[in-house]
């Protein structure tokens, strides 16, 4: 009888995972708005639209490029508040979309009350609307386009997958596990896609099955 054992045990374990962190279910079409915010190149931009229509299945569409809101910018630490810019895009969230992805060139921060003040390459907030990332450092330390567009597709998927209800992740190599504060190891790392246990807590038909797989 073990083995039968195991396998319950097994079987309850991933439940007691899973319940409770489902993400609200989506719209019948969901649709998820890229924005760029401040000039953003046209290629990287593709990039993200490409990652997103690849991993998931909800229809992407890129609004025209907008501005940071007036108070973002910090002149003391030359980086924008990340909060500020997603408060902005929520006031004025595009029409038609369930999620929203602003993607800038700048440095980010974060103002929000008990989080350091330190660069942010991405934020968002769990089951929130919107997300936000920062390719700068991305650009920075990327030899290649080809390593510049993987390590923007991860940090996308991670900071997307953060407003459809997942945390960070356990899982070595799921597109969301914690970045320990490296962000370009961490996306080096990272396998581009959401483990079984990530996909289990996400509602059906938000990502493309794997690959001999209907999970």
């Amino acid at each position: 009888m073990k083995g039968p054992v195991t396998l319950l045990c097994h079987v309850a374990l991933i439940s007691s995972l899973v319940v409770g962190t489902v993400a609200a279910g989506p719209p019948e079409h969901p649709v998820v708005v890229v924005i760029p915010m401040g000039a953003v190149d046209a290629v990287l931009v593709d990039s993200v639209v490409n990652t997103l229509r690849e991993v998931t299945l909800m229809e992407v569409r890129v609004d025209p490029a907008r501005a940071f809101p007036d108070g973002a910018y910090d002149a003391l630490s030359g980086r924008y508040h990340a909060d500020a810019a997603l408060d902005d895009v929520e006031d004025r969230f595009p029409r038609g979309a369930w999620k929203a992805l602003v993607v800038t060139q700048e440095e980010l921060s974060v103002a929000e009350h008990g989080m350091p003040d330190r660069t942010l390459v991405g934020w968002a907030r769990v089951r929130g609307k919107s997300a936000i990332v920062s390719v700068r450092t991305m650009i920075t330390r990327s030899h290649t386009l080809a390593s510049l567009q993987r390590r923007v597709g991860n940090l996308v998927l991670h900071e997307v997958g953060h407003t459809l209800g997942l945390r960070h992740c356990p899982v070595g190599g799921c597109v969301m596990a914690d970045s320990g504060g490296s962000p370009v190891t961490w996306a080096d790392r990272s396998t581009q896609g959401y483990c079984v246990l990530c996909r289990l807590r996400l509602r059906q038909g938000l990502l493309r099955p794997l690959r001999g797989s209907t999970v």
